[in-house]
């Protein structure tokens, strides 16, 4: 069972709010911003999709815990 916690999430332009890359210091492979706002690479784009979801916030989680 995964206890309930929180994630805050602060917006930092030229900064992904997910994982901290930058355009200097790029994602392995390489990634590009997903907003105009410049705080969402393309790399983690898809967790926009899965916070909107208890499955996906789960999964998100999951892969917290894990790391």
């Amino acid at each position: 069972m995964v206890d309930e916690f929180i994630v805050a999430v602060k917006l930092r332009p030229g900064t992904c709010r997910w994982c901290g890359c930058t355009e200097r210091d790029p994602c392995p492979g390489g990634c590009g911003w997903a907003d105009r706002q410049q705080t969402l690479c393309t790399s983690c784009s898809h967790f926009n999709k899965e916070i909107q979801t208890v499955s996906g916030r789960k999964k998100i989680a999951q892969r917290l815990l894990e790391a």
